[in-house]
């Protein structure tokens, strides 16, 4: 699910440097390194909330250009089935907090 959705822009191997990155107005997030930035734990339920709400910057609903808000689109694939996009939404960030740095 990471490289269909997140690739991109944030890069297969989530450094932030991904192939679409270059057209984004802010640089992507370096996913990698959010345990580190947050005192070595992952931030789970506020990536989780960025990714169900969007950034916290005020933005339109469906999210700014460079970062969608996916549980619309998440849900939208499943026939409006929010359980199904939150999975999906887990399922994200759970292989994220796989792959911090140590």
């Amino acid at each position: 699910m990471y490289e269909e959705y997140c690739a991109a822009c944030h890069g297969v191997e989530a450094n932030g440097q991904g192939p679409a990155a270059s057209a984004c107005t802010r640089k992507p997030a370096d996913l990698k390194a959010l345990a580190k930035r947050n005192h070595g734990k992952f931030p789970y339920d506020h990536f989780y909330a960025v990714l169900q709400f969007g950034t916290l910057t005020p933005a339109p609903a469906h999210g700014s250009a460079d970062m969608p808000i996916w549980l619309p689109m998440f849900a939208s694939l499943n026939q409006g089935h929010e359980a199904i996009a939150e999975q999906r939404m887990h399922n994200i960030a759970s292989y994220l907090a796989s792959l911090q740095s140590k």
